[in-house]
């Protein structure tokens, strides 16, 4: 079985199936490196100030610090956004 693999490996049909691969996989690649696009981390932009990604996590974690003693220290950080808590410290930087 390994022998009939191995004869079939080197066909043009194979060849050529791997050959698109690899073309198909640098080009995907090589689009990457030459486009340099960088990922934004604002959040919000309020008229020409931009409210970054860390800011946020910051606020947002001091509202959870702030009200876990209500929540018996068991607010999880899905419990807190669902209650809106990520909405309300955003609100609050960009007031």
């Amino acid at each position: 079985m390994l022998q009939a693999m191995r004869g079939q490996a080197a066909s043009w049909v194979v060849k050529i199936i791997l050959g698109l691969l690899i073309i198909a996989f640098a080009a995907w690649g090589i689009n990457d490196v030459f486009l340099n696009q960088t990922v934004s981390t604002t959040v919000a932009e309020v008229d020409e100030r931009e409210i970054e990604v860390q800011e946020l996590q910051f606020r947002f974690r001091t509202e959870m610090q702030r009200l876990q003693p209500v929540f018996g220290n068991q607010l999880t950080e899905e419990q807190a956004v669902s209650i809106g808590l990520l909405d309300s410290a955003l609100n609050r930087i960009v007031d």
